[in-house]
């Protein structure tokens, strides 16, 4: 079952201020607390898999500090916890963490190590399984917040042409407070704003041409632009060129980084009203944000599409079709983002050139495999395997252009990167066009096809 949400467009007014400014934000903390200690709320546990960022931490230390400031309650004991399976945490970074929530009522539960050593599409599945796996141990009925683990509980906000990190609304709070007008729902699932959740590979025309001031100049309304960074989106925002941004989204990172891990340069994902009043997110795309209020949902295994050795992303929309489709479970929207801040990779060049080909595929069998199924649900297998192959040979062909014009952009910025940089990025470029050269298309789509219709009828 795929419910509306409820209309929130009056919590999106004032991205600008902090939401202890904003009125409506503080009435909801006030409220939400008073809830609290007369019992009428289910307790949160966040649960996360993977490295733990200080800005992480400091994000939630932020709201739970301002939220006892104003409302003068603290929260009864039990009411909040984070599970930090498998993070980066060394014993007393760990102490000191828990010493900090404690005080402003918050309980940090850390659980296993970093699984840094893996792939980052196998460590997304590795997570994904291991927060399944974990949350049945959690006590009581507590509503589940199944988050990436390099988010933060804060968001990107643009003023001008200077973007900055800030507190539009109390994310924790507002969990609350949608349970207790939409706690029928089973699942909401949410955005993000900063880095965008694609692979690098998916917005490296739109970076480069913004490199070499190609197409219009947009001014500030170019913030209003859906999917800003995503070289194969329908609205083709790659003509517009962006501006170099102010602040400090890309402080300390190089260019190479950039452009072939985080996939960021000018244009970030940054909160817009327009944007989060009329999201457009499709009901079957699930991403790092995810609320739950129905734990049975959880149970629901996230499945493992390997190609070739290529391990395919988006497996965790297909646990959300499965659960729409095969169990009946009710999927809303959340309408509030969290801000998205990939971690530094901190490797060589050849593993930046590696991982920004091997998620290229990734992403290209996953979204593919992924479209292919949603505009086929309740056909035969046939039918599923001829749309797959549809999809598949359409993004081929779009990835195909994409780096190729990437290619010749890069040789108009050669004066602005270092000739390491420029080498490396091309390399990049032309290992990953060899790639798609040497796809076995039909041989991709049977497995592909093969094991998506095993899952979905299990």
């Amino acid at each position: 079952m795929i419910s509306k949400s409820v209309d929130r467009g009056g919590l999106f007014s004032q991205l600008k201020r902090d939401w202890w400014d904003v009125d409506s934000y503080s009435d909801i903390v006030r409220n939400i607390r008073h809830y609290a200690i007369k019992g009428k709320l289910r307790p949160i546990a966040i649960v996360t898999s993977g490295p733990v960022s200080e800005s992480s931490i400091k994000s939630l230390e932020l709201e739970l500090s301002k939220a006892i400031e104003i409302s003068g309650v603290r929260m009864p004991s039990g009411m909040l916890s984070w599970h930090a399976l498998n993070h980066n945490l060394d014993i007393e970074n760990t102490k000191n963490i828990v010493r900090r929530l404690d005080s402003l009522d918050a309980v940090f539960i850390p659980s296993g190590d970093s699984k840094s050593s893996t792939s980052s599409a196998s460590m997304m599945i590795d997570s994904r399984d291991s927060v399944q796996g974990y949350v049945d141990s959690i006590e009581d009925d507590p509503i589940i917040c199944w988050l990436d683990s390099d988010l933060e509980f804060s968001s990107l906000i643009v003023d001008g042409n200077e973007v900055k990190v800030g507190q539009p609304w109390p994310w924790v709070h507002m969990v609350w407070n949608e349970w207790t007008i939409q706690g029928d729902a089973d699942i909401l699932v949410g955005d993000v704003t900063g880095d965008p959740p694609v692979p690098a590979s998916s917005t490296i025309l739109s970076n480069l041409r913004d490199l070499a001031r190609i197409g219009e100049l947009a001014d500030s309304s170019r913030w209003l632009i859906r999917d800003p960074s995503y070289d194969l989106s329908e609205i083709n925002s790659s003509k517009v060129c962006f501006p170099a941004i102010s602040g400090n989204w890309l402080d300390g990172i190089q260019i190479t980084e950039a452009l072939l891990w985080k996939g960021t340069l000018n244009r970030p994902l940054v909160a817009s009203s327009n944007v989060l009043i009329e999201p457009h997110r499709p009901w079957f795309v699930r991403g790092g944000v995810t609320v739950v209020f129905n734990r049975d949902v959880m149970s629901t295994p996230t499945p493992r599409i390997v190609i070739g050795g290529v391990t395919a992303r988006r497996g965790d929309s297909f646990w959300l079709i499965r659960n729409i489709t095969s169990y009946g479970f009710d999927s809303r929207h959340f309408p509030f983002p969290l801000l998205h801040r990939r971690m530094q990779k901190n490797e060589g060049f050849e593993e930046l050139i590696s991982s920004f080909g091997s998620r290229l595929l990734s992403d290209l069998f996953g979204a593919s495999a992924l479209k292919g199924t949603s505009n086929t649900l309740g056909d035969d297998e046939s039918t599923l395997s001829n749309e797959i192959h549809s999809v598949l040979s359409l993004r081929i062909e779009q990835s195909r252009r994409v780096l190729s014009d990437a290619m010749e952009t890069l040789y108009l910025v050669k004066e602005e990167v270092l000739d390491h940089e420029f080498d490396t990025i091309l390399e990049a470029l032309r290992k990953s066009l060899e790639k798609l050269d040497g796809l076995d298309v039909e041989d991709s789509i049977d497995i592909m096809s093969t094991q998506i219709s095993d899952y979905l009828a299990d």
